[in-house]
């Protein structure tokens, strides 16, 4: 697999679908042809090649050159060093963050470069070997790096995959920091990254120079560290204008939010309304971004939402709509997206082989009856778009960023926040109200009630509040 995975023409003939594997002998005879192995390697009896394994916080160092004139990333020349910082699992490939002093170009006419320190590969375990300092070095320990790359502890682990895969589509030139050309193209380039900043694509240079003033360090550059603080003084900022709300209350604008869905419902003699009615209009909310830095549990479903639109659109993209992700539909996605200039990842296609592997252990698919199997499915070469979800849903970061480069066109965070809000009341007034009821109704202090108690109960271990 590792070998493969390196073979450039190589991967397109060896993952297509074929009746049978390919053959040890069949597959080295292949990569000589394509010019990957020497001739001599296929003489003899065929040896298992021991493929190293490294972990995240493994220093390494690179023995054999790459270069990739499509993916930078990809590119790495023999005696680079760095640390381990991503290691999947069934992968050949791993993540390196090299240590060191780079240049990075920023135009050609006139000629400017920018001096970096550091930056990430995509490498193949089988171009590096374990290396160890003369001498131990602070700096360059795992824990160092983790200081200035880990998402924040506060932080919903949605909102650290969400927030990394912004900040990675940003960062084109991989080096842990963002300038203000890749700031105001990749505004230009995403609505989702605009509103992210909260801009717009039409907003002018001036605009955009100013917000990155705002958010850049001494440097004149965008770290991780200052990205986070960005977002949760957003956050801060929202609650603070709102209004916080003590436990057990609500906020001022929660408390006008929703006397607003109340009132826009008609009240029977009681001055009840119907809860049919209530949720209809919870889907009309506006200004829904308002809740968003007041409560967690809100940020966790919008999020959450945002990612299953993303990862919907991945399987529409290159599955259609028969409910299907086939190998094939993959590899011609990847040399359609070769013909316009975008190439496929190896980081992306190592991705996709550890879905098909995942989807294929047991030999099940998603929503099939118990002991229905496929040949399809037991072979690898098919995941149904159930699985896919449930699959990215447990690495969202992943899909995240392949939607995000391909500018997928995802659901809003204020309409994911203002659904978010209409899932709250549903699961709250389901609660309250009783299963005999054909047509149940809620007063506006039972309302009221509900929402605050399922508002501040603890969900899936975060805090609400």
């Amino acid at each position: 697999q590792a070998v493969v995975a390196q073979a450039g023409q190589a991967w397109r003939h060896c993952i297509a679908p074929a009746p049978a594997r390919l053959s040890a002998r069949v597959l080295t005879h292949l990569l000589v042809r394509v010019g990957q192995v020497a001739p001599q390697f296929v003489l003899g009896p065929a040896k298992a090649m021991a493929v190293p394994r490294f972990q995240v916080g493994d220093r390494v160092q690179v023995t054999r050159p790459r270069h990739n004139p499509m993916q930078h990333t990809e590119s790495y020349q023999v005696g680079e060093r760095g640390v381990v910082v991503l290691a999947p699992e069934n992968s050949s490939v791993v993540h390196v963050q090299l240590e060191g002093d780079y240049e990075v170009v920023e135009s050609i006419l006139p000629l400017h470069k920018v001096k970096v320190h550091g930056r990430s590969i995509v490498a193949s375990v089988l171009h590096l070997s374990p290396y160890k300092d003369p001498e131990p070095v602070a700096e360059r320990s795992l824990e160092a790096l983790a200081d200035r790359t880990a998402p924040r502890s506060d932080l919903l682990d949605i909102e650290k995959h969400w927030l990394t895969a912004i900040f990675t589509t940003c960062d084109t030139t991989c080096d842990r920091r963002v300038n203000l050309r890749e700031l105001m193209s990749s505004v230009q380039a995403s609505a989702d990254i605009a509103a992210f900043y909260g801009v717009s694509r039409d907003h002018g240079p001036e605009v955009l120079e100013a917000l990155f003033t705002q958010i850049a360090g001494r440097d004149q550059m965008i770290d991780w560290e200052e990205f986070c603080r960005f977002y949760t003084t957003r956050l801060e900022v929202l609650a603070a204008a709102d209004g916080a709300a003590s436990e057990g209350e609500l906020a001022p604008i929660e408390a006008d939010q929703l006397r607003e869905i109340f009132d826009h419902c008609q009240a029977d003699a009681d001055g009840c309304v119907r809860v049919a009615d209530v949720l209809q209009q919870a889907g009309n909310l506006q200004g829904a971004m308002a809740l968003y830095g007041l409560r967690r549990r809100l940020r966790k479903l919008a999020l959450e939402d945002v990612v299953a639109g993303v990862v919907d659109g991945i399987g529409r993209m290159i599955g259609g709509d028969d409910g299907d992700i086939t190998l094939t539909e993959v590899m011609q996605f990847a040399e359609a997206e070769g013909e316009t200039g975008l190439q496929m990842s190896l980081a992306e296609k190592s991705w996709w082989d550890g879905l098909f592997k995942k989807a294929s252990a047991s030999g099940l698919q998603m929503g099939m009856r118990p002991g229905e199997r496929t040949f399809a499915a037991r072979e690898g070469e098919v995941m149904s778009r159930r699985q896919f979800a449930v699959l990215c849903k447990e690495s969202p970061l992943s899909a995240l960023l392949f939607g995000l480069k391909r500018k997928l066109d995802q659901k809003s965070l204020e309409d994911a926040t203002r659904d978010a809000v209409g899932t709250v009341l549903a699961q709250a007034l389901r609660e309250g109200c009783s299963p005999k009821d054909a047509d149940p109704t809620v007063s506006w202090e039972a309302l009221k009630s509900s929402y605050i108690d399922c508002m501040w109960r603890p969900s899936g271990g975060d805090a609400t509040s």
